[in-house]
């Protein structure tokens, strides 16, 4: 009977023990966590200084996102659109002309450039530039697909763990015959993203 109270009493002693050093393996150091938010909010204001907003525009933000569009264009932050006024937009078409953001999940195994591809209906860009924005890697491409849309897109990949990534984009879309117009107006709101 004795040896039965041993064993009842260890039990909980040696949970608490697990529940004190799990909360301590927690905690971790506190002084440590605040300077690196802070050193990671300090990053976000100066990229969100440098950032030139063109007269006539105005922010708009997605998910963790900002970027500049010219003021009358309208925006659906919630599907993550935005498009001139010239365009129009009904529940079951995409405007001509527009920006699309979201976010497309890479699966572990999978490649970032066939999912990117795959954006794009399996087209190759024509164009790839590297760039870095938001402490993430990626891509500034144009790609014209096989119906002759012309796109020119900010890919950023965020790995998430676990062998999986996220490429957060910025797809700026129009009919080819439409680039002369709206290609410089693209690239200004591409120039535009940062973390807020």
């Amino acid at each position: 009977m004795s040896c039965m109270k041993q064993h009842f009493l260890s039990v909980p002693f040696m949970l608490i023990i697990c529940c004190a050093v799990f909360l301590w393996a927690c905690g971790g150091d506190k002084d440590s966590t605040a300077k690196d938010d802070a050193e990671t909010a300090a990053e976000h204001e100066d990229a969100a200084a440098q950032v030139s907003i063109p007269d006539g525009w105005t922010m708009a933000q997605y998910d963790e996102f900002s970027f500049a569009v010219p003021a009358d264009w309208e925006g659906e932050a919630a599907s993550g659109l935005w498009y001139p006024p010239s365009e129009s937009r009904t529940r079951m078409t995409m405007p001509d002309i527009y920006l699309h953001c979201g976010g497309l999940p890479v699966m572990e195994g999978e490649s970032v450039d066939e999912r990117l591809k795959s954006m794009f209906f399996g087209v190759a860009p024509v164009s790839k530039t590297p760039v870095t924005r938001c402490n993430r890697s990626g891509y500034l491409q144009e790609v014209i697909d096989e119906r002759g849309t012309f796109h020119i897109a900010l890919t950023l990949v965020e790995d998430v763990g676990m062998g999986m990534s996220v490429i957060n984009f910025f797809v700026c879309s129009m009919p080819e015959s439409a680039s002369d117009t709206y290609s410089d107006v693209f690239r200004k709101i591409l120039e535009t993203v940062h973390c807020k």
